[in-house]
């Protein structure tokens, strides 16, 4: 698609669609119940995998589909106790990432990959699926004083709490590179009208929010078709002045960062009717804007 053959509509846009700020928030209990599943949707994957897919490059930079398995063991073995997540942020492990410039969480997060660099794929799969049920067990565990403390820290956002952390961001994760793995090795990812669309629902609640004042009182419908999607709006109350219309994983892509919005400009995943300048304002500020 060209930017010629974006579609400007007139007409007042009234498909029916559900305001992104009214999306229900997760609840702790919920947030169980999707990690489980999500736990087990990323077992069978990782489980289904060919010896030439584990070398594959991925959307992120520096690692390969082994690494992102690797960096989901580590997620999983750190919620088996307190010793152990602890255990990750040993000041000794992280300095020399430190040195290196590196973020605080990329330091965590990278320092857990290399510790399993010489681990072949059957042993993170092991390690993975030997601590699933400690791990569940130990998030559930969480107390909710403790889910209730909101700091700000290292590689997040803006202050989140501990809750939306540990029970939202760390199931986000595993969803996304989840989807990571499929886009490496030619996968197509199954999306339901369940888990995927609730967790859909969940990003784009994280983008409304900031788009009340991100998009400068103006308002806009995310159309996500398929069965994980829907039509969503974000900014203000005001009469959207355009649509986007793309795919869900396009979406995903494009609000973690994975995705350059310019690059969707330009092909046929993205379609703009409305007002195309907004539109593209719209797009821009979709790209990185919620946190994995």
């Amino acid at each position: 698609m060209t930017m010629q053959q974006v579609q400007i509509t007139a007409q007042p846009m009234t498909t029916p669609h559900l305001s992104g700020v009214e999306i229900a928030p997760l609840t702790h209990d919920e947030a169980m119940q999707m990690s489980t599943e999500e736990l087990r949707r990323f077992q069978a994957l990782v489980g289904s995998l060919s010896d030439a897919d584990w070398s594959q490059p991925t959307a992120c930079d520096l690692w390969t589909v082994k690494d992102i398995v690797a960096h989901q063991a580590a997620h999983v073995r750190g919620f088996t106790s307190l010793g152990s997540f602890l255990g990750q942020l040993s000041p000794g492990l992280l300095r020399p990432y430190l040195k290196q410039g590196m973020s605080m969480l990329d330091a965590w997060n990278q320092s857990q990959v290399d510790l399993r660099r010489d681990a072949t794929p059957a042993q993170l799969i092991a390690e993975i699926n030997d601590h699933a049920t400690a791990s569940l067990r130990g998030r559930d565990r969480i107390p909710a004083f403790v889910r209730g403390i909101t700091l700000p820290a290292p590689g997040l956002d803006q202050p989140r709490s501990m809750g939306y952390v540990f029970d939202l961001i760390y199931t986000r994760d595993m969803w996304m590179h989840r989807m990571d793995i499929c886009v490496a090795t030619g996968r197509d990812m199954p999306m339901d009208s369940d888990h995927d669309q609730r967790m859909i629902s969940l990003i784009v609640r994280d983008l409304a929010e900031k788009a009340v004042k991100g998009l400068n009182g103006g308002a806009a419908l995310i159309n996500l078709p398929g069965p994980a999607g829907g039509r969503y709006r974000i900014g203000s109350d005001a009469q959207p002045q355009a649509t986007l219309k793309l795919d869900v994983p396009s979406f995903g892509l494009l609000t973690s960062g994975r995705e350059k919005a310019a690059n969707l400009l330009t092909d046929s995943r993205l379609h703009i009717s409305g007002d195309l300048a907004f539109g593209r304002i719209v797009l821009d500020f979709c790209e990185n804007r919620v946190l994995y």
